[in-house]
């Protein structure tokens, strides 16, 4: 197996991001899946002839709010969003005959509409925008920053929004987001379609420190939602041909069973159902790779900048400081410097830097 910058496990697509990433940076990057596909909840299949489903989400929204898909050019691999307008629709089955009503992703045209149909609950919805827009793009903000002291402050200082007092907010936040909406909205047929929206972030309305699922909706109007031609799958598919175009490679039916450590550091991965084979001893003369480069003799008179090393079922091949020269005539100096071939199942060679 080929030695590796940076090893992923999984293939979800925050993985397939991060990997995207470094190998357009030029590293050597290996994506490792234990599935037969790539993109973990965020996969599209066809699972009944002629029908595609979305494993997990369909709508993508926060990604559309960050500088990935242009980043990393994903629509020159394929990725190709349809913009949803309107973002969301919300009936209750016309059962006290008000009809549907929809979010748009202009802010103003939802209001209207609600206070067309509940009147006073637009009024409450520009109301509700006012005082969460600076949390929600605070949040936003966030995202795109190293995690960091200073970060969090400003985070903190946005994120009791506008509305009545600090401390107040600030306890909204502590509270279920179906509390909140209801505090909001007297209407159930506007709260309920709202405090649905939060459940798709995992809890439910009733747990308390929910409520900034639901304090983050004013997003929704900034940066629109999105789902991509052919399935939410799209993006993790455009993501895989990013990483394979910019040189890494992706392993499916790959699941990794352990994480080799050596000196407190990860060295490197071992594959479920792979089982070690050593290699046969090493003698002047033997072939010995350091990245796919063969050295043919056991010894080198320069030593390697640094210690590369190759993964192969289990065992690494590389370099280990002998403390003495061997001549070309196969004679020992003792006390002169080399370096030698050597494998093991372990990497411990590796975690001395080599020096010139």
């Amino acid at each position: 197996m080929p030695d590796y910058d940076l090893i992923v496990m999984g293939a979800g697509h925050n993985a397939l991001i991060t990997a995207a990433y470094a190998a357009r940076a030029g590293l050597k990057v290996g994506v490792f899946e234990r599935r037969s596909m790539v993109g973990g909840a965020v996969s599209t299949e066809e699972l009944v002839p002629g029908y595609r489903f979305d494993y997990g989400g369909s709508a993508h929204i926060l990604i559309r709010l960050t500088p990935v898909v242009r980043e990393l050019e994903l629509s020159r691999f394929g990725l190709h969003y349809l913009e949803l307008d309107p973002l969301f629709h919300c009936y209750d089955g016309d059962e006290f005959g008000a009809g549907p009503w929809y979010v748009y992703r202009d802010a103003e045209r939802t209001a209207a509409e609600l206070d067309s149909l509940f009147p006073g609950q637009g009024e409450a919805y520009r109301r509700f925008l006012h005082d969460w827009t600076p949390m929600a793009e605070a949040v936003a903000e966030l995202f795109m920053s190293a995690p960091g002291p200073l970060e969090l402050g400003k985070m903190a200082m946005n994120s009791t929004g506008k509305g009545g007092n600090a401390a107040r907010n600030l306890a909204r936040i502590l509270r279920p987001y179906g509390e909140v909406a209801r505090e909001y909205f007297s209407e159930e047929r506007v709260s309920s379609p709202l405090s649905w929206m939060a459940a798709q972030s995992g809890p439910p309305p009733t747990d308390p420190l929910s409520a900034p699922f639901l304090l983050w909706h004013p997003l929704y109007h900034k940066g629109g939602v999105a789902r991509p031609k052919g399935g939410s799958g799209g993006l993790t598919r455009a993501l895989a041909r990013a990483i394979e175009a910019y040189g890494g490679e992706i392993h499916l039916n790959a699941a990794v069973q352990d994480i080799l450590v050596e000196g407190g550091r990860a060295a490197g991965v071992r594959l479920a159902g792979v089982t070690p084979t050593p290699p046969a001893p090493w003698w002047p003369g033997r072939t010995c790779w350091r990245r796919q480069t063969p050295c043919r003799t056991s010894t080198c008179r320069r030593p390697p900048a640094t210690c590369g090393w190759a993964m192969a079922s289990g065992w690494c091949c590389g370099w280990r400081w002998t403390g003495r020269w061997t001549t070309a005539t196969g004679r020992t100096k003792r006390g002169a410097p080399a370096w030698a071939c050597w494998c093991a199942t372990n990497a411990r060679f590796c975690a001395a830097t080599a020096t010139t």
